[in-house]
C-alpha cells in the first residue's frame, strides 16, 4: 500500500511539479562591467554549442515501465524493484530526477498508466 501511495505522490509531482519557477530573485546590480563569456572548448563545434543536449528519454521509459509493473501487482513491488536492480529509495530518487526535467516528465506521463479507481 505504501508503494501505491508513493507512486501516486510521484505521479502528482510529475504532473504538477514541472512548472517553471516564477519567483526567482532579481539579479544583483553591480557597478562592475559584465564579465565576458569564457572561450569555447576546442573540442566543441559551433553546432554543439548552439543546441542544448536532448535528455535521454530511456530513463523515463524504464521508470514508467517499472511503475506500470508495480501498479499491476503492488504486493510484488519489492521483487519487481529488486529484479530491476534498484530499491524503493533508488526508484523514488529516479522519479524525482524525472520530475525536474520537463521532457522526461512528459515522456513518463505519456507512458505511465495509473490504475483507474472505481
Amino acid at each position: 500500500m505504501k508503494i501505491a501511495t508513493t507512486l501516486a505522490l510521484v505521479a502528482t509531482l510529475c504532473a504538477f511539479g514541472c512548472e517553471s519557477k516564477k519567483e526567482e530573485a532579481p539579479p544583483a546590480v553591480t557597478a562592475a562591467a559584465p564579465t565576458p563569456a569564457p572561450p569555447p572548448s576546442p573540442g566543441l563545434t559551433p553546432a554543439a554549442l548552439a543546441k542544448p543536449a536532448e535528455p535521454d528519454l530511456k530513463v523515463a521509459q524504464e521508470a514508467a515501465a517499472l511503475a506500470n509493473k508495480i501498479e499491476q501487482t503492488p504486493a510484488d513491488a519489492e521483487k519487481i524493484l529488486s529484479a530491476a536492480g534498484t530499491s524503493r529509495e533508488g526508484f523514488v530518487e529516479k522519479l524525482y530526477a524525472i520530475a525536474e526535467d520537463p521532457a522526461l516528465s512528459a515522456e513518463y506521463a505519456r507512458l505511465y498508466q495509473p490504475k483507474q479507481s472505481g
